[in-house]
This record gives structure tokens, sequence and C-alpha cells, in this order.
């Protein structure tokens, strides 16, 4: 599970239960009324990841996404699973990732 705080055209992924923060950059796109897509371009340790989040709305809320990888450090190198988000209220601002 991970969290991303999006801020600009950047983002900083924590995935929860380690103490591994990635940022990266991402362009957001507007596709249809409940559909989105995030292309991101991520500055993992191993090296760059880039992939793209597509996202449909159950609510205001939250909604599904299918996360495919383009081209990653880590194998397999192209992939893609599926999953649920939750929008939260952002109670701070993230802390840059350095």
């Amino acid at each position: 599970m991970v969290q991303v705080s999006f801020t600009g055209n950047q983002y900083v992924l924590d995935i929860l239960g380690t103490d591994l923060r990635i940022g990266g950059s991402y362009r957001y796109q507007r596709l249809a009324p409940h559909i989105a897509e995030i292309q991101m371009t991520e500055s993992h340790p191993a090296g760059p990841a880039h992939y793209t989040l597509l996202l449909t709305c159950l609510s205001d809320r939250q909604g599904r996404f299918i996360y495919t990888q383009h081209d990653g450090p880590i194998a397999p190198r192209q992939r893609q699973n599926s999953g649920h988000w939750t929008l939260q209220p952002q109670g701070g601002k993230p802390t840059p990732v350095k």
C-alpha cells in the first residue's frame, strides 16, 4: 500500500510500512467526466520508472485504478495491476524528497 502526495507537477510516494520514499514528476489528464490518467516518471533508487495510472471515480473521494508500468528498474520491467484509491484531505504539506 502506498500514499502519494501531489504538489505542482511533482509527487512523493511513501511505501507504507517501510522507510522508502520516492519522488517523481507527473502529468494529469481528464479523459471523461469520471475517468482520468496520470502519467508518472519516478526517480526510483534503482533507476527511473515510467508508468500510468488510469483512474475511475466511484464517488468524490474514492475509485478504482489500473497501474501500467511501461519501463522500470525492477523485473518485470513491464507490468500491470489494479486496486482501489482513496482521496484524503491534505493535513499539511508533504516533505520534499532530497
